[in-house]
């Protein structure tokens, strides 16, 4: 930055015409209807879903008749085996993965309907998750 400053001091910046594009075109709108989460897609996906609307207006799914919007989650090495027996892993304290297609999804912040936004440790305390066996 201090180069450039000093350059453009002294005169010697080459500068360059920035190409005029006739089309220009808009991102299209996003609705809650876009943050549904399908279980059924691969773990990726859904994560990049949660990244890209959080936190507005958020990845949601249903959990016991709630909707519960994420806001933050992360990949695991977990993979999911064909039968998904399991929807949940869960220790009730510190983590909650759910299954997706190919791996388990770890969930790092989210808001049950009708709740303030908590993170998973926060979450777990007051919610009992079943975990499938």
């Amino acid at each position: 930055v201090l180069k450039t400053i000093q350059a453009i001091d002294t005169g010697n910046v080459k500068t360059q015409k920035q190409p005029f594009v006739q089309e220009v075109k808009s991102a299209p709108k996003i609705y809650k209807e876009h943050g549904k989460i399908d279980w059924h897609k691969k773990a990726f996906e859904i994560h990049n879903l949660v990244r890209g609307l959080s936190p507005y207006p958020a990845a949601y799914f249903n959990l016991n008749g709630k909707t519960c919007k994420i806001f933050s989650s992360k990949m695991t090495s977990i993979s999911v085996e064909k039968e998904r027996k399991a929807p949940f892993q869960t220790d009730q304290k510190t983590y909650l993965h759910i299954a997706c297609t190919d791996f388990y999804l770890s969930i790092l912040e989210l808001q049950l309907e009708g709740k303030k936004k908590m993170a998973i440790e926060e979450f777990l305390r007051g919610t009992h998750i079943q975990e499938a066996n």
